[in-house]
């Protein structure tokens, strides 16, 4: 179990790419696989479907979001699920564990948007999230390229697959 405290990044991929490979570790940890094991042994193992749906709703519900402390700070997978909390980048880093713990595919992306102060100079980093695939996942009516499926930890409305800004509702998880 760890906090690691004040940490700076070159760039937002430089972020995302530290969080996914974190997860890699978070995935073997004794914590992390009990609670996987808890969400997989109820669903039938030749429904991968239901698997990353559980994975998510479970993620999503019980880990509640708190807002960015004021520097980047990180939570491993083992501690956000001990303490019941964190933000967004602990939210992501224990819901790709998780899923990897039962395995499934999954990784961390980095969200960009544009400057609204300066559109044209590119745009900017904006918020972590998970993505996750399984055999089959391609067919689901929200894949993106290659059967990856937004998993949106931080919205209340938005279910696997759903993309942020294709919904309205905007309470927090």
């Amino acid at each position: 179990m760890q906090r690691t405290r004040a940490r700076t990044f070159a760039g937002w991929l430089e972020k995302a790419n530290y969080l996914d490979g974190a997860a890699w570790d978070d995935a073997r940890a004794p914590v992390v696989r009990d609670v996987a094991r808890r969400i997989a042994v109820p669903i039938d193992p030749n429904r991968p479907d239901l698997l990353a749906e559980a994975v998510f709703n479970y993620a999503k519900r019980a880990i509640r979001y708190v807002k960015d402390p004021a520097s980047e700070e990180f939570s491993d997978a083992e501690q956000v699920l001990r303490d019941g909390f964190g933000d967004c980048d602990d939210k992501c880093r224990a819901f790709v564990a998780l899923a990897r713990s039962v395995g499934l595919e999954a990784r961390i992306r980095p969200v960009l948007a544009p400057d609204p102060e300066d559109p044209a100079a590119g745009p900017d980093f904006v918020h972590v999230q998970a993505e996750c695939r399984y055999p089959g996942s391609y067919r689901h009516r929200r894949a993106r390229l290659g059967g990856w499926l937004s998993c949106e930890l931080i919205l209340a409305a938005c279910a696997l697959g759903d993309e942020p800004q294709h919904v309205t509702g905007r309470e927090l998880a």
